[in-house]
Formats: structure tokens, sequence, C-alpha cells
């Protein structure tokens, strides 16, 4: 199983009322994930952080393709 690191933009939403102008400048912020891919989709990459011997996996991360800025491959 390869093990890949993968930097994405973020998305940010906020519910509240905000001023207009404390939004000017906002940026959205850079991330990445590391993890064991299990499939690399059209769109996406799907990576997990634990899987068991019996190829269960525990906590997984969809990571959309038009986020993502870079893959290594580790």
């Amino acid at each position: 199983m390869k093990l890949i690191k993968v930097f994405w933009n973020d998305a940010i939403a906020d519910s509240c009322w905000t001023c207009e102008e404390d939004l000017i400048d906002k940026r959205t912020p850079n991330c990445f994930s590391i993890g064991y891919l299990i499939q690399e989709t059209l769109d996406a990459y799907i990576i997990t952080s634990t899987i068991t011997d019996g190829h269960d996996v525990m906590g997984y991360t969809i990571i959309p393709k038009g986020l993502t800025t870079k893959v290594e491959y580790l």
C-alpha cells in the first residue's frame, strides 16, 4: 500500500453575521494530509491512517482533486 502526502486548499464557512470589510483579503487555509492510499479515483484521493491485517480501515479522508495542489508519494 502506498503512503502519500496530499497538499490541498480547504474551504471556509461561517454562519455568523460578518461585516463585509472583514472578508476582504480573507484566504483559505493550505493543508496537507498523510495517509495510506486506498484508492485514487478520477476526482479524489481516498486515504486512511490505520489499517488492520484483515484490511479494515479506521479514519479515512476523501480529498477532491479540485482542491489538491500537489501529491508526494512517500
